[in-house]
């Protein structure tokens, strides 16, 4: 069985799906909104948990300037594309020159999706939150198996 958590193809993927479908629709307007909710005062020190390709950690400097974080994941693939933003990345070339992601379900979607340049997007991600990379380290953590 293969563990698409493990291909940098399938994290490449789901940034591009995201990013094409809007951060207000998907999971940046979630992040977003539970950050509010937390109340999360500066200067917190915080986990984030399922870290994924960094959508939550780059909404969590976003709203809060003065924090530190930790962020976890299980899969190094969405990490790595969670390190670029924060210009972390060993290898920025694997991910920036990874195949472009075709649009699924094109009339499913027609009128909600917009192919949009993930290699831009990744840039000025990049550009922007990398003046936040002493603040943020990225850990490997299977949460599942936390006792």
């Amino acid at each position: 069985m293969v563990d698409v958590f493990q291909d940098i193809k399938f994290a490449i993927a789901y940034e591009q799906r995201n990013l094409n479908i809007g951060s207000d629709l998907a999971y940046g307007r979630f992040a977003s909104e539970s950050i509010d909710l937390a109340q999360i005062p500066e200067g917190t020190k915080i986990v984030d948990a399922g870290s994924g390709t960094g959508i939550s950690t780059t909404t969590l400097f976003d709203k809060i300037k003065n924090i530190t974080v930790t962020a976890t994941d299980r899969s190094p693939a969405f990490q790595e594309v969670a390190k670029l933003k924060f210009g972390l990345s060993e290898n920025p070339e694997k991910v920036l020159l990874s195949e472009k992601v075709q649009v699924p379900y094109k009339e499913l979607l027609k009128g909600k999706w917009e192919n949009k340049d993930l290699v831009e997007h990744l840039k000025l991600q990049t550009k922007h939150y990398s003046q936040f990379k002493d603040r943020v380290n990225f850990r490997i953590l299977a949460h599942e198996n936390l006792d």
